[in-house]
């Protein structure tokens, strides 16, 4: 997936609801690489993603604000997508 679509890919699909189970077949769709797949299972977890980017900022005259930090987002969309793609599932496993 190029950077432009993970970009794009917050906007895409922003009915979804945060809560909500990702259907099976999204699943076996995103495990495939089925960029809107992905793009979906990134939306599915855009909330999760967000608190844990957030970062404590301040200026030069000592003023706290809260900041989003857009390399480490984007970071764990990748490691996402990546461990998505590489999971691997056995009915037979117990």
């Amino acid at each position: 997936m190029d950077a432009d679509k993970l970009t794009n890919c917050n906007r895409n699909n922003a009915s979804r609801a945060y809560q909500s189970l990702l259907p099976y077949d999204v699943m076996e769709a995103a495990i495939a690489g089925d960029e809107d797949a992905m793009c979906e299972v990134v939306n599915n977890y855009a909330n999760y993603i967000r608190q844990f980017v957030q970062e404590d900022c301040y200026d030069r005259d000592g003023y706290n604000y809260r900041g989003s930090n857009k390399l480490k987002s984007d970071i764990m969309k990748v490691n996402l997508m990546r461990s998505f793609q590489s999971f691997k599932y056995d009915p037979n496993r117990k």
